[in-house]
């Protein structure tokens, strides 16, 4: 508290969630993401200029965000010199100075041709209603003593479960969303075929975000938004895509006449001139936290610099993300990437030469490791939930397994933990959760994956099969001899063809089974055996390998 400061403020908004579950296509989710993150950095902007307000969290950049992901995420907490109603006076004014700039952002869409009907009047009442924003002000002498973000987080969590919109009158209702009224009439995209859909403001915009000129300024010139065929199989597309998003001239052609990657399709296979593997057909949504922040803040003295380090791991995940673990430039896709919260739309795998691939494990042991340095701490730990479907599986299910995911990886012991789901086309299911502080059998895992998608694929159709039918066996085996002489007794074939999986394979059976001391022995011999074959059906499961 400075010695001038009569008042504290903290400020939320939504609903997020419930703007990006309607979702259909990955640009609907994004920019429902994106909106709020950008609504909140113009907010933080306009009460920037006031001299006589600090914010404490979120840390504000002095460089506008450029990213393809927003980096504000849907609250703050500032103190000032003004008293209680006059700070809350000047955020209601920012507040509807940045209303208003959306609502012209959306008004602006009016002059696409895509557009043939548009009732402008009723966007400034309908997302009035809908927009839940929530404020407290507290006058200084209130928080004398206590954690200033700790208590404005607790009342601003109690604002948003009371929360509540109003949906105004109307002749029609969104065919996206189903929730609000339909203000336009647009031709859209929808299975190869463009069909009349009446939107509501925020559909309309989260549609067409990327054709009006104040987005692309703002995400330096970003013409397209990648589908998710395009996300997941963004080694196949990557070398024709250009600098705006848009491709080159055959590719681009391909999707001016649809909407997604047909695999199967003879003209992009011939476009493309590439094998197509299983994995290109999975995307992948990571959900991931930091664990006990909290804890972590309470110690901190200054909660400015406490929130430039968030601020600044934000930007670090985001070259991550986007850089797949430094695999090359626009690989990935993150979403949100403020505070301690990450979601991005990711692929699988990416293959950057015969010999060289990069997993989402690879990307995911990155973004761990990344958050401790950043907060220059090691009590804190960094957990991810990641869900991977068929790339038309609905993408609102797919992210809410993510955050199902995410909910696991939290719900372990100790957390720092990840959860991975795998949904197959054919709908069956696989599941593996590993600790990051056990960050050896992590690799051994993620080295076999990389084994298996670079060039052995049809190891995982027998090992897996033998393994189980050993798996009485296995749980008996007590020492590294034991293990070793199994191996050689029953993949000898294997090893002497320089299968390099075989060895990884053993590595993980000699983890799970506490046969060395670098890594911690399940609780029973069995459920240790069980955990590793859990894993290579994982596996076998993502490179096709598949039981009918």
């Amino acid at each position: 508290m400075n010695d001038n400061t009569l008042s504290y403020a903290g400020f939320t908004i939504g609903p997020i969630y419930d703007v990006m579950k309607h979702a259909r296509k990955t640009r609907e989710m994004w920019f429902g993401s994106y909106f709020f993150s950008w609504y909140m950095e113009v907010l933080e902007r306009e009460l920037q200029k006031n001299k006589k307000i600090e914010f404490l969290t979120p840390f504000i950049d002095n460089k506008e965000n450029d990213r393809r992901a927003g980096l504000y995420p849907d609250r703050f907490v500032l103190e000032s010199s003004l008293s209680p109603e006059e700070i809350r006076n000047t955020i209601k004014t920012a507040n509807e100075k940045a209303l208003k700039h959306f609502i012209q952002i959306i008004n602006n869409l009016g002059s696409l041709p895509a557009i043939t009907f548009f009732k402008k009047k009723e966007i400034g009442n309908i997302l009035r209603e809908y927009l839940q924003t929530n404020m407290v002000v507290l006058p200084a002498e209130k928080i004398a003593g206590k954690n200033v973000i700790e208590t404005f987080w607790d009342y601003l969590d109690a604002t948003e479960e009371h929360r509540h919109f109003k949906l105004g009158k109307s002749e029609k209702t969104c065919e996206r969303c189903h929730t609000l009224l339909s203000v336009a009439t647009a031709k859209v995209m929808d299975n190869n075929k463009k069909k009349d859909f009446d939107l509501c403001p925020l559909c309309l915009l989260k549609l067409f975000t990327l054709e009006v000129v104040d987005v692309q300024n703002k995400i330096s010139g970003w013409h397209r938004y990648p589908s998710t065929g395009e996300i997941s199989a963004v080694e196949l597309v990557e070398p024709f895509r250009k600098n705006d998003g848009t491709y080159q001239d055959e590719l681009q052609n391909y999707f001016d006449k649809h909407d997604e990657i047909e695999f199967d399709d003879i003209e992009f296979r011939q476009i493309v001139n590439k094998e197509i593997k299983p994995y290109h057909k999975y995307i992948a949504i990571l959900d991931a936290d930091g664990d006990k922040i909290g804890e972590l803040a309470k110690k901190v003295k200054d909660p400015t610099a406490f929130s430039e380090m968030l601020f600044n791991f934000g930007k670090e995940s985001y070259e991550i993300c986007s850089d797949y673990s430094r695999s090359g430039k626009g690989i990935g896709e993150p979403i949100y990437i403020g505070g301690d919260d990450v979601l991005a739309f990711l692929p699988v795998a990416y293959r950057k030469s015969d010999k060289d691939i990069t997993t989402i494990i690879d990307l995911a042991m990155d973004l761990n490791k990344a958050f401790k340095v950043q907060m220059k701490s090691t009590e804190v730990g960094f957990s991810i939930g990641i869900s991977i479907a068929y790339y038309k599986h609905p993408l609102a299910v797919t992210l809410n397994k993510s955050r199902e995911m995410l909910k696991i990886a939290k719900a372990q012991d100790g957390k720092d933990t990840l959860a991975i789901h795998l949904k197959k086309h054919s709908g069956n299911d696989a599941q593996v959760v590993f600790s990051f502080k056990e960050s050896e059998r992590l690799k051994e895992f993620n080295g076999l994956l990389k084994a298996v998608l670079l060039s052995e694929e049809d190891l995982m159709g027998s090992i897996h099969y033998n393994l189980l039918r050993f798996k009485n066996l296995l749980i008996q085996i007590e020492t590294k001899e034991q293990l070793t002489n199994f191996f050689d007794n029953n993949f000898s074939d294997q090893k002497k063809a320089g299968y390099t999986g075989i060895d990884h394979v053993q590595n993980m059976f000699e983890m799970a089974l506490g046969l060395n001391s670098v890594a911690i022995p399940a609780n029973s011999r069995e459920k240790a055996v069980n955990e590793v074959l859990d894993q290579l059906w994982f596996i076998k499961f993502l490179v096709g390998k598949e039981e009918e």
